[in-house]
């Protein structure tokens, strides 16, 4: 099954500051996109379920070591 990711306007300013300059960084994150596409809970994401005040059902995963990706499923 894919899902299909649609992005905030935030996500969209954060990618293109903090990989910039950076190929490989930038390699990371559209590699850790497809895997979540694909399944987001797949081993080498580590995607763990986030308590959060502002939103009900978040979702983190990994692209790096201090690097993070921010998501919630939604039904549609």
């Amino acid at each position: 099954m894919m899902y299909q990711l649609i992005f905030t306007s935030s996500f969209n300013k954060d990618y293109r500051k903090i990989a910039k300059r950076n190929t490989l960084l930038q390699k990371r994150i559209l590699k850790s996109l497809n895997l979540l596409s694909n399944n987001p809970n797949y081993p080498s994401l580590r995607t763990y379920k986030v308590n959060s005040i502002e939103f009900d059902n978040v979702w983190s995963s990994w692209v790096t070591g201090d690097v993070r990706i921010i998501w919630e499923y939604n039904n549609k």
